[in-house]
């Protein structure tokens, strides 16, 4: 987990930010320390649920909020992984918890 060190208002608009963080998280993040974002998964946000599937519910589905649903652009099939509307996945573990964060292209 990150913590905030520090914060002081460097502007009208701007905060700079002094953060501690251990080197595995930095590790997910692969090299890619530009344009990072905060959250928290105590933060409120949009109900969602898992939806099972298969024998036994074998196979799991996170749920998009219907306030974050995209029209399809096809009569059939699923909106694809790549294309008008590019969605990827990143998993963050802890001791505690396993966060999943999904990043959808507005149109």
């Amino acid at each position: 987990m990150v913590t905030v060190l520090e914060q002081k208002p460097i502007g009208e608009k701007r905060i700079k930010y002094t953060l501690e963080a251990n080197q595995e998280e930095l590790r997910q993040l692969q090299g890619h320390l530009q344009g990072v974002y905060f959250f928290s998964p105590d933060a409120p946000g949009l109900p969602s649920r898992v939806v099972e599937t298969g024998i036994k519910g074998s196979t799991k589905y996170f749920t998009i909020p219907n306030e974050h649903v995209i029209k399809r652009t096809r009569k059939r099939g699923s909106l694809p992984a790549s294309g008008p509307f590019p969605i990827s996945c990143q998993r963050f573990s802890t001791e505690k918890k396993d966060i999943f964060v999904y990043v959808l292209k507005k149109a």
